[in-house]
């Protein structure tokens, strides 16, 4: 496995020359084994307590009506990723076709994640449980 030491930006003047900005990837890792491109987002996390907490924690990632969703720009990066993968193989210095993998990694364990199931437009993943089961929980 390969992993950037900085995050990847992805902006006009970005690592990855894009047509607007899509922040950057704070954790690039690629398995040339498998020619998989991890695209890792960080979110420090603290688990909500009560169902209020819950509920203000759904509204952050997923929104309501009217209101930005949290995960969204997360999404909007994954989608350049996979529509620009020619991009992705040339900073990576690998061939087309890469599979790209995007994940958001908390630090732990948050309710949003059972609660959203599979709606989840992006998968979730504590770091304990990354921790624990290793690459398998991404596969």
């Amino acid at each position: 496995m390969q992993v950037w030491d900085f995050e990847v930006t992805i902006d006009k003047a970005g690592h990855l020359k894009a047509d607007k900005n899509y922040g950057d990837i704070d954790i690039l890792v690629f398995d040339p084994q498998t020619n998989t491109a991890y695209n890792v987002e960080c979110k420090r996390t603290h688990q909500a307590k009560n169902i209020h907490e819950m509920k203000t924690e759904m509204d952050s990632y997923f929104g309501r009506d009217g209101q930005k969703k949290k995960i969204q720009k997360h999404v909007d990066r994954h989608d350049w990723l996979v529509n620009d993968q020619d991009k992705l193989a040339a900073f990576i210095g690998t061939k087309s076709p890469i599979t790209v993998k995007s994940i958001i990694l908390t630090s732990e364990v948050i309710p949003v994640k059972y609660i959203a199931g599979g709606d989840s437009p992006l998968p979730l993943i504590a770091f304990p449980e990354l921790k624990r089961i290793g690459m398998k929980l991404l596969a």
